[in-house]
C-alpha cells in the first residue's frame, strides 16, 4: 500500500500510508490549508489514511492541490524527525542558557540591607 491520490467529481481523494506519514503530520498538513479546503478523514490509522479533500473555490486545481500537500507533509515529517533526533540537545542548550540567568545568592550585606529596607516599611504602614 502506497500513498497516492484520485480526484472524483471535483473531490480530491487522498489515500496516505501511515507508516511514511503519521497521523498527526496528516493533521498538521490539513490545518495549513483550512482556509481554502474542506477536509474529511477517513480510513484507518494503522493500514491507510484517506482524506477527502474539497475545495471552498470550485476553480482549484485540485491535482496541483495534491502535489503540494504531500509536498507539504514531507516537509512536516521531516521537520518532526529531526527534531525527535534533536530534542535532548535542544533540551540541554535551554537548560544552559537558563541557569546562566540565575542570580547569585545574595551576599551577607545585602541581605542585612534587604531586612532594614523591610523593617521601615513595615514600621511605615
Amino acid at each position: 500500500m502506497g500513498s497516492g491520490f484520485e480526484i472524483k467529481n471535483g473531490e480530491l481523494i487522498l489515500k496516505i500510508n501511515p507508516k511514511v506519514y503519521p497521523l498527526e503530520r496528516v493533521y498538521a498538513t490539513a490545518y495549513i490549508f483550512l482556509d481554502k479546503y474542506y477536509f474529511i478523514l477517513d480510513g484507518d490509522k494503522e493500514k491507510e489514511i484517506i482524506l477527502k479533500v474539497k475545495p471552498k473555490d470550485p476553480k482549484q486545481n485540485m491535482e496541483k492541490f495534491s502535489y503540494e500537500f504531500f509536498e507539504e507533509m514531507l516537509s512536516i515529517t521531516n521537520y518532526f524527525n529531526q527534531y525527535e533526533k534533536n530534542k535532548d540537545m535542544i533540551k540541554l542548550i535551554l537548560q544552559r542558557a537558563l541557569f546562566s540567568l540565575i542570580p547569585e545568592p545574595a551576599s551577607k550585606e545585602l541581605e542585612k540591607e534587604y531586612e532594614k529596607l523591610h523593617q521601615e516599611i513595615k514600621n511605615a504602614v
